[in-house]
């Protein structure tokens, strides 16, 4: 266990701090943080991301009015719930199909919760005339290095590595290349971007890897030069490589300090819940904070140092002082009991079912309660597999439990 400081002169501090103790757990040859800083959003900074009227115009395209919000609901600190909201205030027609991308959000993690075993394994077969022992089982070296024979895919690798993002139409090109035209298991495709995306949910990624693949789906997704040139043409050279990428904007949020670790209630967070308003809850509640880099959950899967630097960035800028740790959170929950007798502590059960059982582990070994996370509206009892059929069954709930926040905006 080590305790890590919630202070630093600059962010080439923490991204130092970060390189070093993390070092086990790091992509090799990935060792750059990302251009976008972890955060807290104001409503006026979301007003603004959330343009629902442009984003169905645009979407599609490289540049297009997309929020680029998705590594802050991935890390919860807004929720879909709230950015339904924001794209209802300009009335409901032009929010459909901003809203519409948010219950994909919704179903993938249905599909999760109701398959779990699609996360890593073949939902159903592919249906590209292959068998699955066909493809190759590891991601080739040009790929993830981005020097394939293909600049345009270059250029979107390149941004991958280098930010944590990527428009979702690239990501859609890459997976398409890796399976079906390189013929390689969706799985290391899969396993490749979670360790580099701050946004890497696993139920999003991979479920719409095997979309892609076509094992969750009736047809393979292909793409051509063409349709890379008519939505990524003006950002994206399609013919020779030309380098450097887009910069992205870079934003900081002053860090306001609160008490030490003093209470008998301990509020234990995780990378799915660094949220403002929850924390604000908590401490009203007389919480103390902490949050793990749990050794054992990170070994398992090898991550970004612009992952795990976004999420400390994000911790910084949360209104408390919270005590964050790197270690193996089951021994640091238990001494934290050991420490300070009477103490109780409570997590919120994560989004991703594979986080979520490692949490309710500790949680049993360690006595701490576990609390159901909010939901922008509730599970549909019927296990809907394919997308328009469950957003078909949950639409009218879902705007009506978002109008009900527009008011309190």
């Amino acid at each position: 266990m080590k305790q890590l400081p919630s202070k630093f002169e600059s962010r080439e501090a923490l991204t130092a701090l970060i390189a070093e103790t993390f070092d086990a757990v790091l992509i090799e040859g990935h060792r750059q943080p990302s251009p976008i800083h972890g955060r807290v959003l104001s409503e006026a900074e979301l007003a603004e991301c959330v343009q629902p009227a442009a984003y169905a115009r645009t979407r599609n395209f490289y540049d297009g009015a997309v929020s680029r919000l998705s590594p802050f609901v991935r890390q919860g600190v807004v929720d879909r719930k709230t950015l339904a909201s924001i794209a209802l205030s300009g009335g409901d027609k032009p929010a459909e199909k901003f809203i519409q991308e948010l219950i994909w959000g919704e179903f993938w993690q249905h599909m999760a919760e109701g398959r779990p075993s699609g996360l890593w394994q073949d939902a159903e077969p592919y249906k590209t005339g292959f068998l699955a022992d066909d493809y190759a089982s590891e991601l080739p070296q040009d790929i993830a290095t981005g020097t394939t024979p293909n600049a345009c895919l270059n250029h979107f690798i390149r941004d991958l590595q280098a930010t944590g993002y990527v428009h979702n139409h690239a990501r859609m090109y890459l997976a398409a290349y890796v399976v079906h035209f390189r013929r390689i298991q969706w799985q290391a495709g899969a396993a490749w971007f979670l360790a580099h995306l701050l946004d890497g949910d696993a139920a999003a990624n991979n479920y719409s890897w095997q979309w892609v693949a076509s094992t969750f789906g009736s047809k393979p997704y292909i793409f051509n030069l063409e349709n890379v040139a008519k939505y990524c043409g003006n950002q994206v050279d399609c013919r020779p490589e030309t380098g450097a990428g887009r910069e992205l904007r870079r934003a900081q949020r002053a860090v306001v300090p609160g008490a030490r670790f003093m209470s008998p209630q301990l509020f234990w967070l995780h990378e799915e819940v660094l949220s403002e308003a929850l924390i604000q809850t908590q401490a009203a509640e007389g919480c103390a904070f902490l949050f793990v880099f749990d050794t054992v959950w990170l070994s398992q899967r090898p991550v970004s140092l612009k992952r795990i630097q976004f999420i400390f960035e994000t911790l910084l800028a949360l209104p408390v002082e919270i005590e964050i740790v790197y270690g193996d959170a089951a021994q640091v929950l238990k001494q934290k009991a050991l420490q300070h007798k009477g103490l109780s502590c409570k997590v919120v059960r994560p989004k991703d079912p594979e986080l979520a059982v490692r949490v309710d582990g500790i949680a049993s070994e360690a006595g701490v309660a576990v609390l159901e996370r909010s939901r922008w509206f509730a599970p549909p009892a019927n296990a809907f597999t394919r997308f328009f059929k469950f957003y078909n069954a949950v639409r009218g709930e879902a705007l009506t439990a978002a109008r009900g926040r527009v008011g309190d905006l």
